[in-house]
């Protein structure tokens, strides 16, 4: 298969930090941090050969994030340092690496701690305040049969823009903290124990975002309602990129305490204009080499949290002195004198998984490799919103799970210049839309299943030390999932939805 591997050693001579920094090394790989009015690190896609989501961050996107071979939740990581390596695999890697791997995967292989006692501190400095600020320890608890390694990072830069409708904060402001904490115990020569745990925190600011003005369009898009729309090339900004998004007590009472749709978490309350998120990750796994026969067997198993919340400014301007038609002083409770369209969306990303596995070692010709999997995965979306003309709730009553179980194998035989592998994974996912209730418990509204065998063979010529010639075949498959928005509207709608654009409620998993 097709993979960029980076060491230590060349991600330190790149100055590679987080996955942009991987993606712009990478050919195939494409990091984007911009969606529909968002451009920031709450709407990140990889994209690997093209292939770009076709659904929300909340949803399976095409290409998943390990660390040491475990899933993490929502695909992203920031702020993970101490990497041995980083592979990105690309094409589909449904055999090994399971759900959400359609366009591939990357893999973040982090060192392991070795017996003395040493450390490092890092200070990097640059433009916009930059900061870049990490540490590590290591160091055996007892040598040779317990080591850990503990490691930070700190990173902040301003953003690249000043803000005219905000206060102090930039347009495009980022800071995060991060600690990550490994322990490997060696009990015995043939069996190694492995746990990896990280937790880090982001605050950003909003995102450097500006739009046209109405006066600058120059054609109709198809709705027979005059310019609406910019046909040819793309002119300057007329309007300055600004945030003047309030956090006062009418929007409080609006949307934050807004009983309809109660907040998904109460922990943390983004205060700001911006990102604010608390994320954790841990897994622990062993190796056994069985020490009478060719085999090693591992387990593996993962918990993720990824929670973050978003407060935006959605005309992305600074409408401070803009009257706000629909305000009659009566109403003074519920819209604002100034017009102004505010967001505040919350995600949750929370999964587990558990895998076993037995492989061959050695250099016999023939290898193989067989295991199972089982992940449990819950996200969503909570949006609010307020208005001139009031508040207003686009999602936030449903919650969307996933249960994938699976079994999984690989066989290969190599002899000369000839490599032939063969493996595959028969995978049964069960997928429900959940609706959330005033006391945050659920019931299930929607639920499918589905079933699908994914292989791949590839065979592989090494002529000389130099040079590798392979070929391969593969099938990716991305899991089902629910129209939402259609599931929750009459019959009557679901059925002109049906007729006019073929829309139905349940997504048929992709294939590729």
């Amino acid at each position: 298969i097709a993979i960029t591997a980076m060491d230590s050693a060349a991600l330190e001579k790149r100055n590679i930090v987080n996955l942009n920094d991987v993606a712009d090394s990478t050919p195939s790989m494409y990091l984007s941090n911009s969606g529909s009015g968002r451009a920031d690190r709450s709407n990140q896609q990889i994209i690997i050969r093209g292939m770009t989501p076709s659904t929300s961050p909340t949803a399976n996107g095409n290409v998943s994030v390990f660390i040491n071979g475990a899933p993490v939740t929502g695909g992203f990581v920031e702020g993970i340092g101490d990497l041995a390596r980083v592979e990105v695999l690309k094409g589909p890697q449904s055999a090994y690496f399971g759900r959400a791997t359609f366009a591939g995967a990357v893999n973040l292989v982090t060192k392991d701690p070795g017996n003395e006692l040493g450390g490092s501190v890092e200070a990097q400095f640059g433009s916009n305040n930059s900061l870049n600020l990490t540490a590590s320890l290591e160091g055996a608890l007892i040598p040779d049969k317990l080591m850990f390694r503990v490691s930070g990072r700190h990173f902040y830069t301003d953003g690249d823009f000043d803000n005219p409708g905000g206060a102090s904060e930039t347009l495009g402001q980022q800071k995060s903290t991060s600690l990550n904490v490994t322990l490997v115990a060696k009990p015995t020569e043939n069996l190694t124990l492995r746990v990896f745990g990280l937790g880090w925190q982001d605050d950003d600011g909003p995102g450097p975002l500006g739009k046209f003005a109405s006066p600058e369009y120059n054609c109709d898009a198809g709705l027979g309602k005059g310019p609406n729309y910019i046909c040819g090339k793309l002119g300057k900004l007329s309007l300055k990129p600004a945030s003047n998004v309030v956090m006062d007590s009418l929007f409080r009472d609006q949307v934050i305490n807004n009983p309809n749709v109660p907040l998904l978490f109460d922990d943390f309350l983004q205060t700001r204009a911006g990102m604010k998120r608390q994320a954790y990750h841990v897994h622990g796994g062993l190796t056994w080499d069985m020490p009478n026969a060719p085999i090693s067997i591992s387990a593996l198993g993962s918990w993720n949290q990824n929670h973050y919340a978003t407060l935006n400014d959605l005309d992305l301007e600074d409408t401070v002195n803009v009257p706000n038609p629909n305000f009659t002083g009566s109403n003074a409770g519920l819209v604002r004198p100034f017009s102004n369209h505010e967001s505040y969306v919350e995600y949750m990303f929370d999964d587990w998984s558990a895998e076993l596995r037995a492989a061959s070692t050695g250099n016999a010709p023939f290898s193989w490799t067989i295991g199972a999997n089982y992940t449990e995965a819950l996200s969503t979306p909570n949006a609010n919103a307020l208005y001139p003309a009031g508040y207003r709730v686009s999602t936030g009553a449903v919650i969307n799970q996933a249960k994938t179980l699976s079994g999984f194998f690989g066989f290969g035989y190599k002899t000369g210049i000839f490599n032939f592998s063969f493996d595959g994974r028969y995978q049964i996912d069960e997928i429900a839309s959940l609706g959330r209730v005033y006391t945050k418990s659920t019931h299930t509204i929607l639920e499918a299943k589905y079933k699908n065998f994914l292989p791949r063979v590839s065979v592989t010529l090494e002529p000389s030390r130099d040079l590798t010639v392979y070929s391969s075949w593969s099938k990716g498959m991305n899991p089902g999932a629910f129209n939402a928005s259609l599931s929750t509207a009459s019959q009557a709608v679901q059925d002109a939805a049906y007729e006019q654009t073929g829309a139905q409620i349940g997504v048929k998993p992709e294939k590729l």
